[in-house]
């Protein structure tokens, strides 16, 4: 008896918006800016690298805590959890409260 093959024929939606990864994303905001990183935990050294351009060493990271918690400013050495939706900003590193700008 002869042996029938069988092809088959699959066809796979993509949706160009999207990059296709296999390692599942979040969803994160560094000073108002959207961006899609990789889920999971990322060092604050690394978010820095987030933006382009990047955080500068003259600004500190914080990670914005909501309605209920404070903010609080992320170490390059701290490894962040990362879910879809945290929020970050970055502020001057040193504030001269009351100090005129240079001439």
């Amino acid at each position: 008896m002869a042996r029938v093959q069988r092809r088959w024929t699959v066809f796979v939606m993509i949706n160009p918006q999207q990059p296709i990864t296999e390692e599942p994303t979040v969803l994160i905001h560094i000073d108002r800016s959207q961006f899609r990183v990789r889920a999971g935990p990322l060092l604050g050294s690394e978010l820095r690298h987030v933006p382009n351009p990047e955080v500068s060493a003259d600004r500190d990271l914080f990670l914005v805590g909501g309605a209920d918690r404070d903010d609080r400013i992320v170490a390059d050495a701290e490894m962040v959890e990362l879910v879809d939706g945290m929020a970050f900003i970055t502020v001057p590193r040193t504030i001269l409260a009351g100090a005129l700008p240079a001439c």
